[in-house]
């Protein structure tokens, strides 16, 4: 994480929702991961011919509020992205799970891209477009 000192009031108040966050992924990314059914997914990743392990894909939409310093997010599995709990945010973070994925891990790497693109939008800084 990066000092807040250098960041915008806005983005600053955001920023402090982080480590909440950070839990409530890990605790999320664990819940996904044990209900995941993996007997099952192997039998359909070996019906499709996957060369790879099964893996259950995961979107984190985020809305950030900047004046309040709220950030609302939901999360789908699965290729559903018009229909689920993250379609309707304006911000979307994906990852796939494993079964000996590392949740822990996960959940950092997806808070440091959250945490990125704070940065960005606060800074008005898009190296690709907007």
């Amino acid at each position: 994480m990066i000092a807040t000192a250098t960041l915008s009031p806005g983005a600053e108040r955001l920023h402090k929702q982080l480590p909440s966050l950070r839990k409530e992924l890990y605790t999320l990314l664990l819940q996904i991961k044990k209900d995941a059914g993996w007997r099952s997914l192997r039998r359909d990743f070996a019906d499709f011919a996957s060369d790879g392990p099964p893996y259950v894909d995961v979107t984190i939409g985020c809305t950030f509020n900047w004046q309040e310093g709220e950030i609302s997010w939901n999360y789908q599995t699965g290729d559903n992205s018009f229909t689920g709990g993250a379609y309707g945010h304006t911000e979307w973070f994906t990852t796939s799970i494993l079964s000996r994925s590392n949740c822990k891990e996960i959940a950092d790497d997806l808070i440091s891209e959250i945490e990125g693109r704070i940065i960005e939008l606060g800074s008005g800084y898009f190296p690709f477009g907007q």
